[in-house]
């Protein structure tokens, strides 16, 4: 579920400058995060649907984020391939198609 808040109102840091991460009893999880500006700075991030605890509670460190490289997007023959990993998530074809012959 996708949720946010505005920046400003918790931190004047610049974005490059801090990480998010989601406590739970037992863990740190690092949550991945985008920012957007407006009259104010909105942090945006997806809420996991891993575990369904009563209550959430986030950090945000004075840390820079981890690059995430897992996700990559590669264009080859007329075809652009967004990968996560190994996985194929998405293919678009970009490339000029005929019919077959004979139409």
């Amino acid at each position: 579920m996708p949720v946010s808040i505005n920046l400003d109102s918790v931190t004047k840091l610049p974005e490059n400058a801090f990480s998010l991460s989601e406590i739970s009893e037992d863990n740190v999880e690092p949550v991945l995060f985008q920012v957007t500006k407006g009259k104010h700075r909105t942090l945006h991030w997806i809420v996991s649907h891993k575990r369904t605890p009563v209550v959430r509670v986030y950090q945000l460190t004075r840390s820079p984020q981890k690059a995430v490289d897992d996700i990559k997007a590669i264009a080859a023959a007329g075809t652009l391939t967004i990968r996560a990993g190994e996985k194929k998530l998405l293919s678009y074809r970009f490339g000029m198609r005929y019919p077959p012959g004979g139409y």
